[in-house]
């Protein structure tokens, strides 16, 4: 069965609307007044909209600002090190730094990571 309108998305992009099942984004990257979404099946998208938006959106049991300009899927997370800094390693290799401010949220919600339940619409 496939995913239900109630696990998914819809985000503006330059040329209409995007839907993407929140469990096919890895990460969302600030990029001024746009956001880029990164997908599992590594497709990017460039929307309209702030990551802070984003933030508010997206399931907050699942995505987590973890810097300034990324918005982690913690479902991905492969890997964390504190050797040279916080740095998140996800499950296809690309690697973040986690902020120092952020750190404590990071860990308390990667340990105690629960399933997608929540929707939220733009």
């Amino acid at each position: 069965m496939g995913t239900s309108y109630h696990e998914k998305i819809a985000l503006p992009t330059m040329d209409g609307f995007q839907v993407i099942p929140f469990n096919e984004i890895l990460y969302c990257q600030a990029s001024e007044n746009y956001s880029y979404i990164h997908t599992i099946s590594n497709d990017t998208f460039l929307i309209t909209k702030t990551l802070k938006n984003l933030e508010e959106h997206l399931p907050a049991s699942c995505f987590l600002r973890i810097h300034k300009s990324v918005l982690l899927n913690i479902n991905y997370v492969k890997s964390f090190s504190r050797k040279d800094g916080y740095v998140v390693t996800l499950e296809t290799g690309q690697q973040f730094e986690v902020a120092t401010r952020r750190y404590d949220e990071f860990i308390g919600h990667l340990l105690k990571k629960e399933p997608l339940q929540e929707h939220r619409s733009l």
